[in-house]
């Protein structure tokens, strides 16, 4: 089985599950005090002490997908086979992106919003005084 091949099938997979997304686990100090006995989900997002945005991947989680579809495709492969692990990386690189870009988008949008509506109250303020 090629990368390709596995790469497709996993992103198949996780669209049926609707793991596409990051889930929210919650807000930590670092990453260093995430927990470490937890089964995360395949993308999952968290908040630093600083309030910044993490987007993380549990690439175990991923290499467990892969090898179960391959199974099911009937070309088993284990979970130290480059091609499951090129598959994993594949996805991480492009999950990461994608959710920075997205991130970086909504961030752009929010800080456009917010200068309208300082201006409209300026405005509004204005109205009132020379009333």
């Amino acid at each position: 089985m090629d990368t390709q091949k596995l790469f497709v099938m996993l992103l198949e997979r996780l669209q049926n599950d609707g793991a596409m997304n990051p889930t929210y686990i919650g807000e930590y100090a670092c990453r260093d005090a995430l927990p470490s006995r937890r089964r995360y989900p395949p993308i999952y997002a968290w908040v630093d002490g600083d309030g910044a945005v993490h987007i993380d991947t549990d690439r175990a989680a991923l290499a467990r997908i892969c090898v179960i579809e391959s199974i099911r495709a009937g070309s088993p492969l284990g979970f130290g086979d480059p091609v499951v692990a090129q598959a994993v990386t594949r996805f991480v690189d492009l999950a990461t992106a994608t959710c920075a870009s997205t991130m970086r988008d909504m961030a752009a949008v929010l800080r456009a919003r917010t200068r309208v509506s300082a201006r409209q109250r300026s405005m509004e303020r204005w109205a009132m005084v020379a009333r």
